[in-house]
């Protein structure tokens, strides 16, 4: 573990060490934030709810350590960050049918037709969510591009969710980048997809 890290690794699981992936998987009604960024976002959320549990996962290292310090700063207690790709994660380290909410916020929409290849919300991806999840569970995707929404719902439709509905839910936090784009009046979307 790099020694920059390893000054907060209590906020950090370390997925080389299985008695923390049992960790875990052992956990009750998490949340998940994938692509994390600097932790802002899950961050809030876990400072006004002291009762759940988030766990923060983004594969940029200089955002984990920004992560990290922002929860130490905060002292927060409930929530946890994996430094790594989601796509590697799903089904060996995170098997878990704990999850209650996962967030994706601003995804890169890789605008052109010749990188769409490399959008992360595809069907795939979201029928490994749908098994990660609780019944009930949701998944909340908020994007800034038109364009990708549209990709996106067809990859819901494609996927074991087919049911997708507008957010309009305003009690979540803000990412920086949503905050970013509040002061220059971007239009952000919002969608929610549920499990039966």
């Amino acid at each position: 573990m790099n020694l920059r890290i390893k000054k907060y690794s209590r906020n950090l699981f370390d997925i080389s060490i299985i008695d923390e992936v049992m960790e875990i998987n052992d956990l009750k009604n998490i949340s998940l934030d994938i692509g994390s960024g600097e932790g802002e976002f899950i961050s809030k959320l876990a400072k006004e709810n002291p009762k759940d549990f988030f766990i923060g996962i983004e594969i940029k290292y200089g955002r984990i350590l920004k992560s990290l310090k922002r929860v130490d700063n905060f002292g927060l207690k409930n929530i946890k960050f994996i430094h790594g790709d989601i796509s590697n994660l799903l089904g060996t380290v995170l098997i878990s049918k704990n999850i209650k909410k996962i967030f994706i916020n601003n995804p890169d929409p890789w605008p052109k037709d010749k990188h769409i290849t490399k959008r992360i919300i595809k069907s795939d991806l979201l029928n490994k969510l749908y098994k990660l999840l609780k019944r009930k569970g949701q998944v909340i995707i908020k994007t800034d591009s038109q364009d990708y929404l549209n990709f996106i719902k067809k990859e819901i439709n494609n996927s074991k969710f087919k049911v997708w509905k507008k957010n309009k839910d305003c009690k979540l936090p803000l990412s920086k980048f949503q905050e970013n784009y509040n002061k220059i009046n971007k239009k952000i979307y919002a969608i929610v997809i549920n499990k039966n």
